[in-house]
This record gives structure tokens, C-alpha cells and sequence, in this order.
């Protein structure tokens, strides 16, 4: 059994999801069409720890 890339692609996006450039980072990724950055430019990133003095 051989699959392509666009039958791949189909099955793991977001309903009504199109390919298209995030305006934070540049990469290509599937957004819903009122969503304007990835995933990972929105998530928020972890703050490293304090240490205790």
C-alpha cells in the first residue's frame, strides 16, 4: 500500500484548515482561516525558574 503526501496531509489537518505561512515564524502550517500564527508561535513559552537565594 503506497500513500501520497496529499492523501496524508488531508487526514492529519484541522477541519477547513489551509496551508499557509505563520505571521509570527514564517513556517509553513495548517490554519483555520481566522487563525493567523502557528501553534507554536502561540503558545506561551515556559519561564525558567528562580532559584531560591
Amino acid at each position: 500500500m503506497t500513500s501520497n503526501l496529499a492523501a496524508v496531509v488531508r487526514i492529519s489537518t484541522k477541519r477547513r484548515a489551509i496551508w499557509r505561512t505563520c505571521a509570527g515564524c514564517g513556517d509553513l502550517a495548517a490554519l483555520a482561516p481566522d487563525e493567523t500564527h502557528c501553534q507554536t508561535c502561540t503558545t506561551p513559552t515556559a519561564k525558567p525558574r528562580r532559584r531560591a537565594a
